[in-house]
């Protein structure tokens, strides 16, 4: 008997085990109501993952003589060619402003000297379910428009003989002016799209027009083994070192090895020297070695940064080198392409 109720106590205790607890049952419920929230929330979403498609459906109800109005009222660098009429007001940004329209990316801009940005949607007269949006950055000067452009300057992008920096995408166009860099997005692609992208582009350049201005340093960088349209200009922290400023740098490749060349002409040769000399202490500060007796070519110095060779050298009042490159061989070579050229 003794033995039967123990049997039957030891049953009734692994029942009691193994049942759910109070903190397990409110912890299941409470997984549950998470699930249901965020199911709730991508069905929301699903429904209104556009917001292009919110302002539509707005602009859609407001009457488009509202939009003449506010043009004609408005002192707009882009007058809408005949093709397009108005699909959304304009909008205008300055330094604080800048990143309520492109949040992240703002920091591209900023230290490239950003003055001001023009926004609008414009829409084709015969097609009013797709809509373009222009971007006109002030930039300040030609320079500094160049920086973002080639920053953001994408892969396999095809050159438009519009300007001597103009390429576009399928679906957009971007392109420097003097001081301005601009860029046009597409809601949508279609067979007119290129048409109306280039319109839209030329209606600006010959609204606005300005004195031509040319870049020499790009014209500095040797040809063999340039990699196309990899010149770039960087205002600021070139290379993660703050103390290099106002860098023009070219992505090259020698036998599917790439690396990097940089040129910057500085106010003196006493000032690339000691540009060039920072630099080689900054690598070396952060666990880069000195292997200059091994450089090959111009009077410098090389420091081997874990595995990645990086050069420099000074020539009058500019400041040239290597960086990043995989192997000594190959830095060596750049090294002395760019210092032939300089020497031109």
């Amino acid at each position: 008997m003794k033995k039967n109720n123990f049997g039957q106590l030891e049953e009734e205790t692994n029942a009691k085990t193994n049942s759910p607890g109070a903190l397990e049952t409110i912890l299941s419920y409470l997984i549950l109501f998470t699930l249901a929230v965020i199911a709730v929330g991508v069905y929301w979403y699903h429904l209104d993952f556009n917001p292009a498609v919110k302002a539509l459906e707005n602009i859609r109800q407001t009457p488009q003589i509202a939009f003449v109005l506010e043009k004609q009222e408005t002192d707009s660098p882009l007058v809408p060619p005949d093709k397009f009429s108005i699909f959304s007001p304009p909008e205008t940004f300055d330094r604080l402003t800048l990143s309520d329209k492109i949040d992240g990316k703002a920091e591209l801009y900023l230290p490239a000297g950003f003055e001001n940005l023009f926004a609008q949607r414009l829409t084709p007269i015969d097609n009013s379910d797709v809509w373009y949006e222009v971007f006109i950055y002030d930039m300040g000067n030609t320079l500094n428009a160049f920086a973002v452009y080639s920053a953001q300057r994408r892969d396999g992008s095809e050159s438009e003989a519009l300007a001597e920096f103009a390429y576009s995408t399928e679906n957009a166009f971007f392109w420097v002016h003097g001081p301005y860099y601009g860029e046009i997005i597409a809601s949508q692609v279609s067979g007119q799209t290129r048409e109306h992208l280039l319109l839209l582009a030329e209606a600006f350049n010959d609204q606005n027009p300005v004195s031509t201005e040319t870049i020499a340093e790009i014209d500095l960088f040797p040809k063999e083994g340039l990699i196309k349209y990899s010149v770039r200009f960087i205002p600021t922290n070139a290379f993660g070192f703050e103390g290099l400023d106002r860098i023009f740098s070219a992505r090259y490749r020698f036998e599917n090895h790439e690396l990097t060349a940089f040129i910057s002409r500085r106010s003196s040769s006493e000032k690339a020297s000691e540009k060039a000399e920072d630099f080689v202490q900054f690598l070396i500060t952060y666990g880069g070695t000195d292997v200059s007796e091994k450089m090959d070519g111009p009077d410098g110095k090389m420091v081997d940064f874990f595995g990645t060779f990086n050069g420099v050298f000074t020539a009058g009042d500019y400041l040239a080198g290597v960086y990043d490159a995989n192997n000594q061989e190959d830095a060596n070579r750049l090294l002395q392409l760019i210092y032939e050229k300089l020497q031109e």
